[in-house]
């Protein structure tokens, strides 16, 4: 993807005749809505990282283990793991 991008934005410049401020506004213009979006606490929110994050602030967890789950393989190239609080109660 960012190959992409390099690419459109040499074109950019390029057609500008190598004026770098004109290319600028054009690529912040293009770009700053999806900045705004994906920069935005509602986007960062809906994240599992953030909300878990969040589930062990509330409960004030300190020690956490993290365990590969036995038995069920590689998904998609990676192991499955499971977090455990230090009772060994499994986490979410």
């Amino acid at each position: 993807m960012g190959d992409v991008f390099e690419s459109l934005v040499g074109a950019i410049l390029i057609d500008n005749e190598f004026k770098y401020e004109e290319t600028k506004s054009i690529v912040m213009n293009m770009v700053e809505p999806y900045i705004k979006h994906f920069t935005s606490m509602s986007f960062i929110e809906q994240s599992p990282t953030y909300k878990f994050k969040e589930y062990l602030d509330q409960n004030n967890y300190k020690k956490i283990k993290l365990e590969k789950v036995s038995g069920e393989g590689v998904v998609n190239g990676e192991y499955l793991y499971r977090f455990k609080d230090k009772s060994g109660n499994i986490i979410g």
